[in-house]
């Protein structure tokens, strides 16, 4: 299983992007978890602050979060428009 990151800055076509995606794993018998970093930065970013340090730090924790699902055969989709998320390490399909 794999952790599959989608960063931009339309929030709204990478949900679109990350639930066409999941919709062909299901197809594939596979289970997923779309995580919307907008929706889950309240209780993953407590106690952090608007820094570089604090953005890697929730980046982390996301990250974090989909190797446990990893873990529990599952993708993890992950949309992002933090552009921290951008420095990660990367696969580019053209």
């Amino acid at each position: 299983m794999k952790t599959i990151w989608l960063t931009g800055n339309d929030e709204e076509k990478l949900i679109s992007v990350g639930e066409i995606v999941g919709e062909e794993l299901i197809k594939r018998d596979q289970n997923i978890e779309l995580i919307v970093q907008s929706e889950v930065k309240e209780i993953l970013g407590r106690g952090l602050q608007d820094t570089p340090e604090d953005k890697s730090t929730f980046a982390d924790r996301l990250g974090f979060v989909g190797n446990l699902l990893h873990r529990n055969r599952a993708f993890a989709i992950i949309v992002s428009k933090d552009d921290s998320q951008r420095k990660r390490k990367k696969v580019v399909v053209m």
